[in-house]
């Protein structure tokens, strides 16, 4: 199926490309002059890996102790 298809578009490529929308679906399409004001981006916060370490070790432990006090075991 998709061979003829190819077939297809390969014998009829310069009826495809003859068609031009006409100027109201262009008009449609077009940007507004005027771009829409945003607000400051938000700054980034960068961390070192030593802390980015930290953080994940505090979060494994504090895992760890909740999953010891859900599941019971000693």
């Amino acid at each position: 199926m998709n061979n003829r298809l190819e077939q297809f578009i390969r014998d009829h490529r310069e009826e495809f490309d003859s068609e031009e929308p006409s100027k109201k679906i262009w008009e449609k399409i077009q940007f507004p002059a005027d771009p829409v004001k945003r607000e400051a981006p938000v700054p980034i916060i960068w961390m070192s890996t030593r802390r980015w370490a930290a953080v994940a070790a505090v979060s494994l432990l504090m895992a760890g102790s909740v999953w010891d006090s859900v599941t019971g075991s000693i």
